[in-house]
């Protein structure tokens, strides 16, 4: 696995802007350009599975949602296969930074798994900046609205820019609720 890397980024709280500034440091100290780049595979993952996906998510739902509701994100590694958000803060998955080759050693093959991985769980944890962050639950009892809602909004996101894997999506929910009752692997912490 890559080394512990750290991500903040600035939002505008304008919807079209883009204006993103990304400091990646290990082990709490800032790394430098040089340094990044030295590090092709820090690098490369970082890009891939945060800073780009993460605009893009941030783009989208502030368009449906309203203005971003912090002034900054930042993103983080969790390891463990669940992830976590917090008012400007994402815990995300270790494993979402894992390449294809990493996953299979781990025997994480399953097609949803991947999509979890690849597609949802970002943009889920990013939605609960809106959901469950700007706007909380009243008791416990109340959770699963603002599970739902980050769901919805992960899922819309995926429908607009992947229609064609909606079907794996909406296929494994069913399924999931009868293997395991009261349960969703989202569920926060």
């Amino acid at each position: 696995m890559q080394s512990s890397f750290f991500f903040r980024m600035r939002v505008s709280r304008t919807p079209s802007s883009e204006a993103i500034r990304r400091i990646i440091s290990e082990s709490g100290q800032r790394a430098s350009s040089n340094s990044i780049t030295s590090r092709r595979a820090v690098s490369t993952a970082s890009e891939a599975v945060c800073t780009v996906p993460a605009a893009a998510t941030v783009k989208f739902l502030s368009s449906e949602l309203g203005a971003f509701p912090y002034s900054h994100l930042e993103i983080t590694q969790l390891p463990a296969l669940l992830s976590q958000a917090w008012p400007g803060l994402i815990y995300l998955s270790s494993t979402a930074f894992l390449t294809e080759e990493e996953r299979r050693a781990l025997k994480i093959h399953n097609p949803f798994t991947e999509m979890l991985l690849d597609e949802l769980m970002l943009a889920h944890e990013t939605a609960h900046q809106w959901w469950g962050d700007a706007v909380d639950w009243e008791s416990y009892r109340d959770e699963w609205i603002v599970e739902s809602l980050a769901n919805y909004s992960a899922l819309l996101m995926l429908e607009r820019g992947h229609p064609e894997k909606m079907s794996l999506a909406l296929d494994h929910y069913p399924a999931e609720s009868q293997a395991m009752p009261g349960r969703s692997r989202w569920a926060r912490g």
